[in-house]
């Protein structure tokens, strides 16, 4: 991903690390990750860490915490994208306006990214930087309809993963994605298990879509 970014500048909106299986913080930084983080800020390549919120059965000051945490072992970290968000909108104000106000704090402009899936509502567009509005097979994107309400917004406040795209079906996948609003996209042939676990396999023949849009 750094060399694609250091090739081709703003194709790739941003890469999530997970230095922790659990997504917890460690006791102290990992020199993988570290060095990880300086290659991509010496990249331009916007890093943001995952941390699980868990429909917030985790309490927001341990999200704070782990915040914190990250950023102090990882300072140039662009910001966080948040796990498992819950779609109320009534739970706004005393624990994901309270994030997005503690990210701010630390560093001016974050990403604050939020996976919600299909069923994301739009009373948290004020407390996020993009919403993941599909995360799921391919099976199921085909039918895939985006809220009506996301056509009131730029394109790049919306992200779509699909897994388990066959390679013939890459190109329909990437421009179905543009046709439902959404400004990122992230494509794999594996499968729910290893998605997120490497790479896909035709990764150079997403990026050259991304080159060609």
């Amino acid at each position: 991903m750094i060399k694609v970014q250091i090739q081709h500048p703003g194709v790739i909106g941003c890469a999530v690390f997970c230095p922790i299986e659990r997504g917890e913080p460690g006791p102290s930084p990992d020199p993988r990750y570290v060095a990880l983080a300086s290659r991509a800020a010496a990249a331009n390549l916007p890093l943001v860490v995952w941390i699980n919120s868990n429909e917030m059965t985790v309490p927001v000051n341990t999200i704070l915490d782990e915040i914190d945490t990250y950023y102090t072992s990882y300072p140039s970290l662009s910001g966080i994208y948040l796990e498992i968000v819950d779609m109320s909108c009534d739970f706004i104000p005393p624990y994901y306006q309270v994030i997005w106000d503690h990210v701010h704090k630390i560093r001016s402009n974050p990403m604050v990214i939020f996976n919600m899936g299909p069923l994301a509502t739009e009373c948290h567009m004020n407390v996020s930087t993009m919403i993941v509005t599909y995360e799921g097979e391919f099976a199921d994107y085909v039918s895939y309809v985006a809220p009506a309400w996301t056509k009131k917004y730029d394109p790049h406040r919306f992200w779509h993963t699909v897994f388990d795209v066959p390679a013939l079906a890459l190109p329909y996948v990437y421009q179905r994605s543009v046709a439902q609003g959404a400004g990122h996209v992230y494509i794999s042939n594996e499968d729910i298990v290893d998605v997120y676990n490497s790479l896909p396999s035709y990764f150079d023949k997403l990026v050259s879509l991304a080159v060609d849009d």
